[in-house]
């Protein structure tokens, strides 16, 4: 079998039954390249926990699990989609991904919600042509700190491969979008819900030439006055 894709979201029937196997046939498969988790169920089957987790939450340590197991597994993926709205990604768990030499190399896509701290190192997976690192709705308005700020935007200046680019719901000012200036590939940049952000912010994104997607919505300091030479 030439698995290359594995695509059970909201299969709660497949999980209860058959646990397993699924995690059989993802570990057996050499060309597995693309995962997404959308549910603790997911998760479960990844860390190779046998217990489900009804409670919805996910332990710091269990995190760690996931990710190393993540890695032990797929070493060679190009793609990590984590759209789980309960797991928030500490340093600790991602620097894994980071150190990785081998998903340094394949990763391409990367989805995940974590704070400033979770992006140290990410300099280092320099193929990725895809960051999403928006937080939800729900997630913003019940913690008090709200995904990546400035600090954190610094720590991707050497991804100059991406196209795509997620932020919403983050933290960040216009002091934080200078640092996206030299990222002349952007072709879709998300910055919805971003507060913070003011028509001056935008300024040195003119400088994008390729950028075709630009999400201003809820950006409640922009202004027309943005698009005014």
């Amino acid at each position: 079998m030439l698995l290359e894709n594995i695509d059970i979201n909201g299969n709660i029937w497949l999980f209860l039954g058959g646990i397993k196997d699924i995690v059989h046939l993802m570990t057996t498969s050499k060309r597995t390249h693309e995962i997404c988790i959308e549910s603790n169920k997911v998760v479960t089957a990844i860390i190779k926990i046998s217990e489900i987790h009804r409670s919805g939450y996910i332990t710091e340590q269990e995190r760690k699990e996931m990710i190393r197991n993540i890695i032990q597994s797929f070493p060679n993926i190009s793609k990590l989609i984590i759209n789980n709205k309960t797991i928030i990604f500490g340093e600790e768990s991602l620097s894994q991904i980071y150190k990785s030499d081998s998903l340094q190399r394949s990763l391409k896509e990367l989805k995940f919600m974590t704070g400033d701290e979770g992006l140290l190192g990410i300099s280092n997976v320099k193929n990725l042509l895809s960051l999403d690192l928006g937080w939800t709705d729900d997630l913003y308005r019940n913690n008090k700190s709200h995904g990546i700020t400035d600090v954190g935007l610094s720590h991707l200046s050497s991804l100059i491969k991406l196209t795509s680019l997620d932020l919403s719901y983050c933290d960040i000012t216009d002091v934080g979008l200078s640092h996206l200036s030299g990222f002349i590939n952007l072709t879709s940049l998300n910055l919805s819900n971003c507060g913070n952000i003011t028509d001056v912010g935008l300024s040195p994104l003119s400088g994008l030439i390729n950028l075709t997607s630009l999400n201003l919505s809820d950006c409640r300091n922009i202004t027309y006055r943005c698009w005014v030479k």
